[in-house]
């Protein structure tokens, strides 16, 4: 504990012996020095009171002189962005027999299993939420898979704008309080997809775009899982929907010929 040199009395703190000594004893104090191991490189121009940081600076100004003449610091953000680097398909065979072509993939995993089981997960560019539907339709004629929706929600996160869980239509999750359906094998097939907002380079040949480098405003993240246990046929309903819808174009066409050919009379 501090202790007084002249009366022996003691102290807690080191601070109340201090006063002791100068109310008691009489004993001037000695303050320490204002040292600083910065520089004082700021100076107002108006007072020309110097400052270690610019912000202190600036608050002085404010609070002082009621105006701001020193700059703030500015960040230059990096006008770097992140190129998008397409895949060749060729290198993922079976990949390549999935899904359409007429896109651009950047393949970020690829898992090949037996039977022709797949798990792989890629990027599609420029892919907004309509081209994703074409997409996804392409992808059932060419895979002979229906799929339906398992779930969805609304991401936490800005940039994600669609955010799905598709499953086989063959797996139709029964419970206790549910039999199972006549089509249901317990198919663990799952298509998940997510469409971000990016800022990304694509490089393209003979654009006339700057450096032949196009900006990709959104893009598709698709994790694929292609592992069924039944056989990959269309399914029957719907290829009777498209034959109706077939026909009825047909019976419209025809209808628009005779009324031309009405018309011209």
């Amino acid at each position: 504990m501090p202790k007084c040199d002249v009366c022996c009395k003691e102290f807690s703190l080191g601070k109340n012996l201090k006063r002791h000594m100068v109310n008691v004893h009489k004993v001037p104090s000695i303050s320490k020095p204002n040292i600083t191991t910065k520089e004082s490189k700021h100076k107002c121009p108006l007072c020309k009171l110097a400052f270690v940081e610019r912000s202190s600076l600036r608050r002085h100004e404010r609070s002082k002189h009621q105006v701001n003449i020193t700059a703030p610091i500015r960040i230059k953000k990096s006008i770097d962005c992140i190129t998008f680097e397409p895949s060749n398909l060729d290198d993922f065979p079976l990949l390549k027999e999935l899904v359409p072509i007429n896109y651009v993939y950047k393949v970020t995993c690829y898992q090949q299993f037996e039977n022709n089981g797949l798990k792989s997960t890629f990027e599609i560019a420029d892919c907004a939420v309509d081209v994703f539907f074409g997409w996804f339709s392409e992808l059932e004629k060419k895979t002979k898979v229906t799929y339906r929706v398992k779930s969805f929600t609304k991401s936490p996160s800005s940039k994600i704008i669609f955010n799905k869980v598709y499953r086989c239509i063959h797996n139709t999750f029964p419970n206790k309080y549910r039999n199972p359906h006549p089509k249901h094998t317990g198919c663990q097939a799952t298509l998940t997809v997510r469409i971000k907002i990016c800022s990304e380079a694509l490089s393209v040949k003979n654009t006339m775009a700057d450096n032949n480098v196009i900006m990709i405003p959104l893009k598709a993240i698709v994790t694929l899982n292609h592992f069924h246990n039944h056989m990959l046929v269309e399914n029957e309903k719907l290829k009777k929907i498209k034959e109706i819808q077939c026909k009825d174009t047909s019976v419209e066409d025809h209808t628009t010929e005779n009324e031309l050919k009405y018309n011209a009379f």
